[in-house]
């Protein structure tokens, strides 16, 4: 069986950790957000720790009530 070429068919559009994370982009010291329930907690962190390679900006994250995380952006 030969595999089918289609053409004019669109790209989905690409979620990066930039657009789901890019909050912590905005973040100021001494602010905080929550992530939903289901966030996954391993790609958060390292966007938080490539943050504070980059950057410098230090962020400080807990779960919260109903499975939720929150994020502080700490000094």
């Amino acid at each position: 069986m030969e595999q089918a070429i289609e053409k004019g068919i669109p790209q989905p559009a690409e979620r990066s950790a930039s657009v789901r994370y890019g909050v912590l982009d905005r973040m100021e010291v001494g602010d905080s957000t929550l992530f939903p329930a289901g966030t996954n907690i391993a790609s958060l962190a390292r966007c938080m720790a490539y943050r504070k390679m980059r950057y410098g900006k230090r962020f400080v994250h807990r779960a919260v009530e109903g499975g939720q995380r929150r994020v502080w952006r700490a000094a």
